[in-house]
């Protein structure tokens, strides 16, 4: 597609430290996830999490999943995920069969986003999360810190595309 064609709105490019992630769903939308360190990155009306708490500190990082047309002209939802005043990052991003987003990745904020019923509500040092959000990416439904710090690819491994719940 030539750039031309790409709607300024949806090109994340300037407010992207990094792209971690990327996963296509049943009718060809593309999830983009990583890290952004900036305060304008483009949020979509309703998003889970819209802003951070500003911070000085140039290491402050937050996780970011975004859904863009299967053209790639239209952001159709977009989020920041994460804490303030921290390091934290999407590594992994897979789409199960109704929609819902499951996400891994990197955690090193004090006020990482937990759900009731986590193995784990505080962070001592950096480590993993899981985290399923809805469809939309309006929602937070689960998300926790393992007991067991890991790297990512060893939750693709768990089969992410099936639709986590507090068991898992």
């Amino acid at each position: 597609m030539p750039r031309n064609e790409i709607n300024p709105s949806v090109h994340l490019h300037k407010q992207v430290n990094s792209v971690n992630a990327l996963a296509i769903d049943s009718g060809g939308n593309v999830y983009v996830g990583g890290r952004t360190d900036g305060q304008s990155f483009p949020t979509t009306a309703g998003a889970y999490m819209r802003s951070v708490s500003p911070n000085t500190d140039t290491l402050n990082t937050v996780g970011f999943v975004s859904k863009l047309s299967a053209d790639g002209k239209t952001l159709l939802s977009s989020t920041l995920f994460g804490g303030a005043y921290g390091f934290d990052y999407v590594n992994a991003i897979a789409i199960d069969a109704s929609g819902w987003i499951h996400i891994a990745g990197r955690a090193y904020s004090r006020n990482f986003p937990v759900t009731v019923g986590g193995s784990r509500d505080s962070i001592e040092s950096p480590t993993s999360f899981v985290a399923l959000l809805n469809a939309t990416a309006s929602q937070l439904v689960y998300s926790t810190l393992p007991l067991i710090v890991t790297t990512w690819p060893a939750w693709l491994s768990m089969g992410m595309a099936t639709r986590m719940s507090p068991d898992v």
